[in-house]
């Protein structure tokens, strides 16, 4: 089956699409600048995973893919890059998306303007991309419990220090407390830091 449009024949009444030399439309850069400067996404402002319409405001962090018109997995990416951003990890199995997701020197992911991350993407060169995200997974879990329990031990060592450094100063303010009112201050504190 093929599907052939004439271009001759656009129902507008000029060419809806005319291509210029490149030089020409330069000016046109200002105005994406302004686009991509002024005009912010929403997602700030509402629920982006309440419904499928509220996470259009969110940016997308899969952009200009260069993968085949029309082809049907990149609507999907985007989306799915709009609900969980930064925090997406991608165990990508050799095919079409390894193709269009990682020809160096360019990638379609991009890092969210706000935080400056965006989603981890590797693949596997030997469709096992389920055992290769299953190793993804596992190394992250491993690396956040080892966080974890080292932050417990620090407060904890924290805590216990705090402790002994409280029960040392109460000692050590109830032996000058005792000392001072027995007559012998050993501070010798006055009003008046220059009276001897």
């Amino acid at each position: 089956m093929l599907i052939q449009s004439n271009p001759d024949l656009c129902p507008a009444k000029e060419k809806a699409l005319v291509m210029k030399p490149f030089e020409s439309q330069l000016h046109e850069a200002a105005n994406w600048d302004y686009a991509q400067k002024c005009v912010t996404y929403k997602d700030n402002l509402i629920d982006k995973k309440a419904n499928v319409k509220n996470s259009q405001f969110a940016q997308p962090l899969f952009e200009f893919s260069g993968a085949c018109a029309g082809c049907g997995e990149t609507p999907y990416l985007k989306c799915i890059t709009q609900l969980f951003g930064e925090q997406m990890m991608v165990a990508n199995a050799t095919g079409c998306s390894s193709i269009y997701g990682g020809s160096a020197p360019a990638t379609p992911y991009c890092k969210n303007y706000r935080s400056g991350f965006g989603p981890a993407w590797a693949n596997s060169l030997f469709e096992d991309n389920a055992e290769f995200g299953l190793g993804m997974a596992t190394a992250t879990r491993q690396m956040r419990d080892r966080v974890e329990r080292i932050m417990k031990e620090g407060l904890a060592y924290v805590t216990a220090s705090s402790r002994r450094f409280s029960s040392i100063s109460a000692s050590v303010g109830y032996s000058i407390r005792r000392s001072a009112l027995r007559g012998n201050n050993p501070c010798r504190l006055h009003p008046n830091p220059k009276t001897p």
